[in-house]
């Protein structure tokens, strides 16, 4: 280590201070060290944010996925549906044509 870093300076009072270089220098680390505090509250900030958009995708993928069941389902019950309607609609079409045709001929 630099020995000019830790030296001291008397006053003239016979007290002593740090040197400017120490100050200097321990100014130069409190800021490094707010800085890295800054960036490591940035990254827990960012790391809470990553966390709770990965939960909302989760929730968002589960919640497609029960509508998508819902829908498949839906549309089987509609496709059974119009399956068994299938002939109710051609005879009700027979039915209709032949009223069609008894109207025609009176």
């Amino acid at each position: 280590m630099d020995s000019d870093l830790f030296s001291c300076t008397r006053t003239g009072s016979g007290a002593t201070k740090p040197s400017s270089l120490f100050l200097s220098s321990k100014k130069k680390f409190s800021q490094f060290f707010g800085f890295a505090m800054a960036v490591d509250t940035k990254i827990d900030l960012l790391s809470e944010r990553a966390l709770l958009m990965r939960k909302s995708l989760q929730k968002s993928q589960t919640i497609t996925d029960n509508v998508v069941s819902i829908l498949g389902s839906f549309d089987s019950r509609l496709s059974a549906l119009e399956s068994a309607m299938r002939p109710t609609q051609i005879r009700t079409h027979a039915i209709r044509k032949a009223h069609e045709n008894i109207d025609k001929t009176l």
